[in-house]
């Protein structure tokens, strides 16, 4: 009876200890996405992924939903310890305030967003250049940005802080809150009656994100696509060296540094990371933590090999590596 007593309490420990074992080794990572809607690359392509792969390893992660500006300032502040964040919205900030880039970093690429820009044909802004001409114009060039809170509001008040020329000769304007759709209907409206010269957006390669905007410019034959191949708007980095944007074409139904564009050959424009950046400071974040996140952050295979997402973040660290070896040289 003693013997059975003991063997019970044995295996009671032994069922305590590995319960107790597993708990300890069960991390919940929060991870900073998009917003909560089926048009977000950032939580459904990205998120998901990453979700999915950490889970394998032992890692439960528990998606917040923000924007490149809100996750990385969560990171800032401790309230999330991964994040996913447009790399030029990173920049401004570590720009900003050297703490911050102390503080968060990059766990590595996952994928690439690109800024284009919409123009009338036949209004007054028809090249980049114009708007860098340090001479400002008499009236200055209405650019419209999206929302105040959006990636793309980031990345052309990135460009205009950066470059004073631009900063002279733009002022920025946004569509009114009622709805994305409506929104980029109405400025690409105003931008064929004159009332604006560029209407702007930063997209992602996710077709379901991007099809609207492009769609609406692709079927006017007034409005076309602006080059913007600017030494100033690759020239902007932290002081680390971390460069906000990569010069690349956008392709037609291709692949390089893709956004889905179906009108003309090629259209040179910036592109910015998308990455995965961490809080270092975070108690969640240990050395084995940050080592499992890093490999599958980093790992060519997390996304489905043939998503435009996939592609897109292939040809970025493609574009990144060729933009090395030349300074190598």
């Amino acid at each position: 009876m003693r013997n059975h007593l003991k063997q019970l309490a044995i295996a009671a420990g032994i069922a305590l200890y590995m319960a107790t074992s597993s708990a300890a080794a069960a991390v919940t990572v929060k991870l900073g996405v998009g917003g909560n809607n089926k048009t977000s690359a950032y939580t459904n392509t990205y998120g998901a992924a990453i979700k999915k792969r950490a889970a394998e390893v032992g890692i439960n992660i528990e998606l917040v939903y923000g924007n490149s500006g809100k996750n990385l300032d969560g990171l800032y502040n401790g309230e999330i310890d991964v994040g996913l964040a447009q790399g030029d919205v990173h920049v401004a900030k570590s720009m900003a305030d050297d703490e911050f880039g102390e503080v968060v970093a990059s766990l590595g690429v996952v994928g690439s967003e690109a800024l284009l820009c919409a123009y009338n044909t036949t209004g007054r802004l028809k090249e980049w250049g114009e708007v860098e001409d340090t001479e400002a114009p008499d009236k200055a060039y209405k650019i419209s940005a999206d929302t105040a809170s959006s990636g793309t509001r980031f990345s052309v008040n990135t460009i205009r802080n950066n470059i004073p020329a631009i900063t002279a000769s733009t002022e920025i304007y946004m569509p009114e809150e009622k709805g994305r759709e409506y929104g980029v209907a109405r400025e690409l409206s105003r931008l064929r009656s004159g009332k604006r010269d560029l209407v702007c957006m930063v997209l992602t390669p996710d077709p379901l994100a991007t099809e609207g905007f492009i769609a609406l410019v692709n079927q006017d034959k007034q409005l076309s696509w602006l080059t913007i191949d600017s030494s100033a708007v690759e020239g902007i980095k932290d002081k680390k060296g971390n460069q906000a944007y990569t010069s690349a074409d956008a392709t037609i139904g291709g692949n390089r540094l893709m956004v889905w564009i179906g009108k003309g050959d090629l259209v040179r424009v910036p592109h910015t990371p998308v990455s995965v950046y961490v809080n270092l400071e975070s108690k969640v974040m240990t050395d084995e933590v940050m080592s499992k996140l890093t490999k599958i952050v980093q790992d060519p295979d997390l996304l489905p090999a043939d998503t435009p997402a996939a592609l897109a973040a292939r040809a970025y660290r493609s574009a990144m590596k060729t933009a090395e070896s030349i300074v190598a040289r």
